[in-house]
């Protein structure tokens, strides 16, 4: 079940997938929610999204996964009041999230970043090169297409840095996979 959820979340069936999820025969684990989350936050379905994301901070208080996935949601839309209204509620509840992280292995070697972390011996060399405008161009449609920071710089330190990845990621599905991939 879970699969044919995940899959119709990626194609964009979002109504599809919600009701799906609504009509089976007994009540979805935290998982089967997180991943309609997920598909609505790709897909910016705020509506259903919303419906989602309580449903999931009910079944799981204490994932703070869930409160960021949410309130980035309702921070596209623009929904300020409901995204102040999660964070207190997180701050209420001394949730804490642990900084985004994601990480690629080169050469049997692996290189891990953090949200709003320089400290990679190399990321100097990856940033000046992204100043300097010498990126490839599917690291610049990357960087055009992708809103996540960290993403962004995983993108841009292999393509800058002709290196091979094996790219595994820690938290969210980042867009900027596509131009990558040559989409």
């Amino acid at each position: 079940m879970g699969l044919l959820l995940i899959g119709l979340g990626v194609v964009g069936q979002i109504e599809k997938a919600f009701k799906f999820v609504k009509d089976m025969p007994f009540e979805p684990i935290g998982a089967i929610w997180d991943s309609l989350l997920g598909a609505c936050s790709v897909h910016q379905n705020v509506e259903i999204g919303q419906y989602v994301g309580s449903r999931l901070l009910e079944i799981e208080p204490e994932n703070a996964g869930n409160y960021v996935v949410l309130s980035n949601l309702l921070v596209s839309a623009g929904r300020w009041n409901e995204v102040r209204v999660i964070r207190d509620s997180m701050m209420e509840k001394a949730i804490i999230k642990e900084p985004g992280k994601s990480w690629i292995e080169l050469d049997k070697t692996l290189h891990t970043f953090h949200a709003a972390d320089r400290s990679h011996p190399r990321m100097e060399e990856a940033l000046r090169q992204v100043d300097e405008g010498k990126a490839s161009a599917k690291a610049e449609a990357a960087e055009l297409k992708c809103k996540c920071e960290i993403e962004r710089l995983l993108v841009v330190f292999c393509c800058c840095l002709l290196l091979k990845v094996l790219c595994a990621e820690s938290l969210v599905i980042c867009n900027g996979h596509r131009a990558v991939k040559g989409e």
